[in-house]
């Protein structure tokens, strides 16, 4: 059920609401007589809103409430009241705004700006001088043991509206007075206990989601000027996704769909080739939340790198740049600046000869990855692209098996670098921390296992020259003795399909498969099965989430730091190369498997068998 915009604010600030129980009540009650409070006094809960008499906030707080709740200095309240009867009197004077506009009346180094700013100071406050009134109205008998939390709220709001003595003679049965507007304690007390203000049902609703505030099942469009949870989890994903208003501003998650976030829904829609109507419709809502849930499955990399790099390395290297190439190709330039590609990226690679921010950070990554133990010439982020970080981009290309080994830096080759400087991060924390000896990164697709280079560039001129020879199996005498039928090379079979895969290869495939549109071939599908073994993801098990954004099939391991990205507009592999590649990558996995465990079983026999 719908409520009015008012109605809804209310709502979303006492779910907002993170100051605990008030005392008496339970949870769900104390967010009740917050929704009503705030609704009577603040439209719904505005911080920062003043009436014509001075009083302030979403409560509208006087000074002897401040006081109250300790924020002002209660002699100095008294001593500017002097002369007045009545609080109300005095602030219609215009003494309470002087007052309260006087830092030095203020304690702890508060003032009435900070507080107005302040949602946790105001909720607070309530939430104190409530539980003194409760223990207060305990003490005295007028509320007792088995009142019922509807009766508590309703007595703690009268309280709050027309003062202690007010919500006593409703308690008590007697005649109360009515304000300015003919409202009386009674009808304060009435909006809970008698559901007056009509907020029970809104909360029902509401009270579901407590807890999961981001996670809420968006049924219907959203529209501008609609204020509640539905809205703010909008307002999450759009920052998530990096949505800003028509000034280049980030949202503020608050809940309320005004100018700033129709704004960023058209730039949304805009992006993605949606109708640019500034409401969220399903298809807006349905997109939305695929792109956030992508990004929120894919690795954030930045927090451990800022503990874990060597010096000089910058954080940005995350943000994609506007030509969708990888992190580190985008400088930390204006977003107008950011709209025009760079010279070195006109072609959309780097090579010989080309200098400025991109080919830095592209070293700075090479560097990360530990090339320069790999090279004779070590290379260093100076930003131009010289012989040296051409044998440096060589080295990797070499090592990863690229169709072209020629030092130019294309898509493929930066996107497997970022790639692999990112798992390299999150590895490298691992391994200080379980304080393991480092790994070797440059030359290491999947980070469990080792490629030597000197074999790697061997097989590399073996396959390349002329009428080159079939290479040979290393002599036996060269690897452990076998512990188990896998550390011996099994033929590849020339006929592989995806139903003839080992039973975790197809569990894993079919995960991926029903995940995906039909529009995906089934190559893309067995390319990102492979890609995600390759990058630390082992099998369906350890698979979290799956989906395509921007045309590219992701899919996210359970564990932060592993996902691997193929994009679905490339050709892709054919299905028999790819399959045989996997069989291949099994292989070498169970061999070092193998070799892992003779290895401990030669260092400590109760390990394992010896052979």
């Amino acid at each position: 059920m719908a409520g009015t915009r008012r109605q809804e604010r209310a709502v979303l600030t006492a779910n907002q609401y993170a100051q605990g129980n008030i005392e008496g009540l339970s949870d769900y009650s104390t967010r009740r007589l917050v929704a009503s409070t705030v609704l009577t006094e603040s439209n719904g809960g505005d911080l920062s809103i003043i009436n014509g008499a001075g009083y302030v906030g979403r409560y509208q707080a006087g000074a002897t409430w401040l006081a109250d709740a300790g924020y002002v200095d209660a002699d100095k309240v008294r001593a500017a009241m002097s002369g007045y009867r009545r609080e109300w009197t005095w602030a219609e004077s215009g003494g309470m705004t002087r007052f309260l506009e006087d830092a030095s009346n203020w304690k702890d180094g508060l003032s009435l700006d900070q507080y107005k700013a302040s949602a946790d100071l105001q909720d607070q406050a309530f939430k104190r001088n409530s539980d003194a009134a409760y223990r207060t109205a305990m003490r005295q008998g007028v509320l007792v043991e088995g009142d019922s939390e509807e009766h508590i709220a309703g007595f703690l709001k009268a309280r709050h509206i027309a003062g202690y003595g007010g919500a006593v003679k409703v308690v008590q049965g007697k005649q109360a007075a009515t304000d300015d507007y003919g409202t009386s304690s009674y009808d304060y007390y009435n909006d809970i206990a008698l559901n007056r203000d009509g907020l029970d049902q809104l909360l029902i609703i509401e009270e579901r989601f407590k807890g999961i505030p981001y996670q809420l099942p968006v049924e219907n469009e959203l529209r501008p000027g609609e204020a509640n949870l539905s809205v703010k989890a909008l307002q999450e994903n759009l920052k998530l996704v990096g949505a800003v208003d028509a000034n280049g501003r980030a949202l503020q998650a608050d809940g309320d769909y005004g100018k700033s976030t129709r704004e960023a829904v058209s730039l949304f829609q805009e992006r993605n080739n949606l109708p640019a109507t500034g409401t969220a419709d399903i298809a807006t809502l349905t997109t939305l939340r695929t792109h956030a849930a992508v990004l929120s499955a894919t690795p954030d990399f930045q927090q451990v790198a800022e503990r874990f790099q060597p010096p000089g390395y910058r954080s940005d290297w995350m943000q994609p740049n506007d030509q969708g190439l990888p992190s580190y190709l985008q400088s930390p330039t204006s977003a107008a600046s950011t709209r025009q590609p760079r010279d070195a990226m006109a072609d959309g690679s780097l090579k010989v000869g080309e200098q400025g921010q991109e080919v830095a950070k592209l070293q700075e990554n090479l560097i990360q990855l530990g090339i320069n133990d790999r090279i004779k010439q070590p290379i260093t982020a100076d930003g131009v692209f010289g012989p040296a970080t051409q044998r440096a981009v060589q080295a990797f290309q070499l090592w990863h098996g690229t169709e072209q080994v020629n030092g130019v830096a294309d898509r493929q080759t930066l996107a497997a670098i970022s790639t692999q400087a990112g798992l390299a991060i999150v590895q490298r924390a691992a391994d200080q921390v379980s304080d393991r000896p480092a790994r070797d990164f440059a030359a290491n697709v999947n980070l469990g296992r080792r490629i030597d280079p000197e074999s790697a560039a061997d097989r590399y001129e073996a396959s390349h020259a002329p009428h080159a020879a079939p290479l040979s199996p290393a002599p036996a005498s060269q690897a452990p003795a076998p512990i188990s039928p896998v550390s011996s090379p099994a033929r590849i079979d020339p006929a592989l399909t995806p139903s003839r895969l080992a039973p975790e290869d197809q569990a894993m495939f079919d995960k991926i498969r029903q995940n995906v549109p039909a529009q995906v071939a089934d190559e893309k599908v067995a390319q990102a099965m492979l890609q995600a073994k390759q990058n630390g993801i082992p099998d369906a098990g350890r698979i979290g989430r799956i989906g395509v954004v921007d045309g590219t099939l992701w899919v996210a391991g359970v564990v932060p730091g592993f996902h691997a990205g193929v994009s679905t507009s490339e050709p892709a592999p054919p299905m028999q190369d790819t399959l045989r590649a996997n069989q291949s990558f099994n292989q070498e996995r169970d061999q070092q498997h193998a070799q892992n465990l003779a290895q401990r079983s030669q260092e400590d026999p109760s390990r394992g068998p010896r052979q």
